[in-house]
């Protein structure tokens, strides 16, 4: 038997039970999308729920862009971006062909030291801005 928190089905998930944040999350925004019309909007995301596969998901079915910080410890989060660079500097990375923009900040914080903050977002850059 495996361990289940309070309200967690004991068999087969249903209707009621989304198993995952990304499935989650898409489950609201299709919610959502049911009251209010979304495409063309710009959705703002917490790092609970930034992943690559909702980006994509986002920008290829629903026709919305979105940004949010995006955690290290998420799947697709590139090895290189994890050691911050230089104080107060900035680093853009984008796909060539596709829709995905990595943005790491690195800056030093009194209590933890040398800190990098990556957001992700589909938003298209902007040439010649840092």
């Amino acid at each position: 038997m495996s361990h289940c928190y309070a309200g967690c089905p004991e068999g087969t998930p249903n209707q009621y039970y989304i198993r995952g944040t990304d499935e989650y999350t898409k489950y609201l925004i299709t919610k959502m999308a049911t009251q209010v019309p979304l495409a063309g909007r710009n959705l703002t995301m917490d790092r609970l729920y930034t992943s690559i596969p909702i980006a994509e998901w986002l920008w290829n079915e629903q026709k919305m862009t979105m940004i949010g910080t995006f955690q290290s410890n998420r799947r697709g989060f590139p090895v290189e971006l994890k050691k911050p660079g230089p104080n107060k500097s900035s680093t853009i990375f984008y796909q060539v062909d596709g829709p995905l923009v990595l943005v790491q900040y690195s800056t030093v914080n009194k209590s933890t030291g040398a800190v990098s903050i990556v957001v992700l977002t589909t938003r298209t850059p902007i040439d010649g801005v840092t």
